[in-house]
């Protein structure tokens, strides 16, 4: 994962040396979602940097002991956090 931030310059999307990321071109009628899409892909890099540290904090507070014995892991939540770091690394 980059550790550049993320931002659009109109149809591409470049880190904060001005590098492209990702072109992307659209005929955005403000109706189909492109406008998230594109502000969701410019967040993604935060978005998987939070996961992250929440997943750890989540798993050594599982793994401690102070709030009971449970393993992280086998969660539901842990399972979905799992997966998608999984599958943001490949």
């Amino acid at each position: 994962m980059t550790d550049a931030k993320w931002r659009w310059d109109g149809n591409w999307l470049v880190d904060e040396g001005g590098e492209l990321v990702l072109g992307y071109t659209s005929a955005d009628d403000g109706l189909h979602g492109e406008t998230f899409d594109k502000r969701l892909i410019a967040a993604a890099p935060d978005l998987y940097d939070a996961l992250a540290i929440l997943w750890h904090r989540y798993k050594a507070l599982a793994d401690s002991g102070d709030a009971g014995f449970w393993s992280a892991e086998e969660t539901d939540e842990g399972k979905a956090a799992i997966a998608a770091l999984t599958k943001a690394n490949g």
